[in-house]
């Protein structure tokens, strides 16, 4: 009889974890508007936030550190890369949710922002040129932590603009990021 208990309580516990999924990817803030920007190395330079969503959600401030596909660093010309950077970690500026303010800092801000975008070449070109490369992107895998514990699930989408020095050697063209700036439209 206690077993089955056990076994019960358990079915119980997984089914209400299911249904707290679902109800939190109802409730996810679509971003609809502003920037993301990230410098070259995203790394040690993270992101800087200006973004407005759905549920009175907006978010002015910072991400310490990241990674990026396009950061390479040198990428050679003709290689297969994407725009796809994700900043995780310690959260700084304000936010607001739900029509509350939130101040983060490195005591009680943490996130992780995922922007996805597909593979594409880069493309051959004359080196010392500045190339500038646009492709869609989608926030996956994206949250804010608030510092009462409530985690925001985000999603959204729109254009990553990404600009690219070059130079040569050996013969090669070599790319460097300098910037990436995801701009929200949908």
């Amino acid at each position: 009889m206690r077993r089955m208990l056990n076994s019960k309580w358990v079915l119980a516990m997984a089914v209400l974890a299911t249904a707290t999924i679902q109800v939190r990817a109802q409730d996810a803030v679509r971003v609809r508007s502003g920037t993301v920007s990230v410098e070259s190395p995203v790394s040690l330079s993270g992101g800087a936030f200006q973004i407005a969503g759905t549920r009175g959600f907006s978010y002015t401030g910072g991400a310490e550190g990241g990674t990026s596909e396009a950061d390479c660093a040198p990428c050679v010309g003709g290689a297969t890369i994407s725009l796809t950077t994700q900043l995780r970690g310690t959260y700084f500026g304000t936010a607001t949710y739900q029509g509350k303010d939130y101040e983060l800092d490195s005591s009680n801000g943490s996130g992780s922002f995922t922007f996805t975008s597909p593979a594409f070449v880069l493309p051959e070109t004359t080196p010392g040129e500045e190339v500038v490369i646009e492709q869609p992107f989608e926030l996956t895998d994206s949250s804010l932590t608030l510092p009462n514990g409530v985690q925001v699930p985000v999603e959204g989408g729109g254009v990553a603009t990404a600009r690219f020095s070059t130079f040569e050697d050996a013969g090669q063209t070599f790319y460097f990021l300098e910037e990436i700036t995801f701009t929200f439209e949908k």
